[in-house]
């Protein structure tokens, strides 16, 4: 009876430690977890880098907000003309 006692401490410790919630196997699960977000938190502080750089360069180029000054709010320079056609119905199908 004692050995069975004991073997069943036995297997409920190394349960406990290997297998259990904060056994050895959860813990290389969550430290390979771990890594795979580390390594994606890098390639998306690298992306917003790249995409806050497009930004700063966009808003300082003069010639975009002319571009987009002409096309979103129609604006022409002094002495230009503006020519707008309207679609027929037949050429949107």
């Amino acid at each position: 009876m004692l050995f069975w006692g004991a073997g069943l401490l036995l297997g409920y410790l190394v349960y406990s430690f290997v297998g259990g919630d904060s056994g050895l196997i959860r813990i290389r699960a969550l430290q390979h977890d771990t890594a795979n977000l580390r390594t994606r938190k890098l390639m998306l502080a690298a992306e917003a880098d790249r995409v806050e750089r497009n930004r700063r360069d966009a808003t300082k180029d003069p010639l975009l907000e002319e571009r987009v000054a002409r096309e979103r709010f129609h604006m022409v320079k002094k002495d230009e003309v503006l020519y707008r056609f309207q679609a027929d119905e037949d050429s949107l199908k």
